[in-house]
């Protein structure tokens, strides 16, 4: 089984690798991981950090900023390799020894894995979906709303699975760090994700998904 990890980034180096390292040190031998990162081209300090990381790649494009975090997404999803897609964020840090070993049993199913977080309510945030998912629907998202975007995909059709694994989400509203432009940055795209023409394309994808079920397994 390998992992693909959707990692955009942008000035949080010191950060980003220590977000990365927690994925890589607690992960078992026995499955395979590639970490995607995404950053900007004029984020040298990021870049230069995390070049030549462990079982990555990096995808360095103009800044785009994070009304167009979904298109970073989306590249990272064309470029994986992985049996399954897993959105991370680069002020997160797995807390769990072998967490791959988690997703094992979930193996060859249209699911979705949600692992426990510091979050008041148990949201997806670090959500987890076969690679087959990108393939059938053509993207991981149209929002930056990524994470929420998956929740109204999947929840509906009874097919969230949490599993007993912990990731710390080390932001400003939860552990009162990391007040920067990232997280000013992220709280101002709820409107569009409500649109009524977003609001159908998720309806399209749940569809998509919906048929796919009935019409055989992954």
């Amino acid at each position: 089984m390998k992992i693909s990890v959707l990692f955009p980034t942008r000035n949080r180096a010191q950060m980003a690798l220590e977000s990365a390292l927690s994925l890589l040190g607690n992960m078992s031998t026995d499955n395979d991981l590639e970490i995607l990162f995404a950053v900007d081209s004029d984020d040298t300090e990021t870049i230069q950090a995390l070049t030549n990381f462990p079982k990555s790649k990096m995808l360095v494009s103009k800044p785009r900023g994070y009304k167009n975090l979904h298109n970073y997404i989306n590249d990272l999803c064309a470029l994986s390799t992985g049996d399954w897609l897993f959105l991370w964020n680069d002020d997160a840090s797995m807390k769990t020894f072998n967490w791959d070993k988690l997703i094992e049993p979930y193996i060859g199913q249209m699911v979705e894995i949600d692992f426990k977080t510091n979050h008041a309510s148990n949201r997806y945030i670090f959500c987890i979906v076969p690679k087959k998912y990108y393939e059938l629907v053509g993207h991981f998202s149209l929002c930056p709303n990524n994470d929420t975007w998956i929740l109204e995909v999947f929840e509906p059709l009874g097919l969230r699975r949490n599993v007993d694994g912990f990731i710390l989400h080390d932001r400003y509203d939860l552990t009162g760090n990391n007040n920067d432009e990232n997280y000013q940055q992220q709280r101002k795209f709820m409107r569009e994700f409500k649109s009524d023409e977003m609001v159908q394309a998720r309806k399209k994808d749940l569809e998509i998904i919906k048929n796919y079920i009935e019409n055989g397994s992954v």
